[in-house]
């Protein structure tokens, strides 16, 4: 049953960070200047590590950030095909 609750915490923990990376907006703090999820919620590698996996998160944040965390620096669009199709 350790096992049980270890796994639940594990789920909690990520539930917790996936929220901070989607209500949170990038902020630096003046004071340590690090990089902060506001409200002053600092970025962590586990953080960094869900937005590795879900590069939608750090479409926001600023260029040279995307590319110091290994993603590229501007988001990846999806092509869109009906684009001429809605403009006439």
């Amino acid at each position: 049953m350790k096992w049980i609750r270890r796994l639940s915490q594990r789920w909690q923990t990520h539930l917790r960070l996936l929220h901070e990376l989607e209500t949170g907006k990038i902020e630096y703090d003046s004071h340590s200047d690090d990089v902060c999820l506001a409200p002053g919620i600092p970025l962590t590698d586990a953080h960094i590590q869900i937005v590795l996996q879900r590069p939608y998160l750090a479409n926001s944040w600023p260029r040279h950030l995307r590319v110091q965390i290994g993603l590229p620096p501007f988001p990846t669009r999806e092509e869109d095909d009906d684009f001429i199709n809605r403009i006439l």
